[in-house]
């Protein structure tokens, strides 16, 4: 029996990496205190909201990253609630 192997093209290297780069960067804006919500972190990599939310998901489920929302952090400027991560 032969295996087969798959290899990715350069675009699917390419999305692979940018989600990751986005990740990583979520990551930071955490660990400094910043606490984003899907609609600025889509804005901030210009992707949709549904994908920053994903982001989210996948840093806490698959990274187990202790974020979880929390409605009493809120910024300054409106109503909008916010994520924390938890150190």
């Amino acid at each position: 029996m032969s295996e087969k192997r798959y290899r990715l093209s350069d675009a699917e290297v390419h999305l692979d990496l940018v989600g990751f780069w986005r990740l990583v960067e979520t990551h930071h804006l955490l660990a400094e205190g910043v606490y984003p919500n899907c609609r600025s972190l889509a804005a901030r990599f210009e992707v949709h909201k549904r994908t920053a939310k994903r982001d989210i998901e996948r840093l806490r489920d698959l990274f187990r990253a202790p974020i979880k929302y929390d409605p009493r952090i809120t910024p300054k400027s409106s109503n909008r609630r916010e994520l924390r991560c938890e150190v």
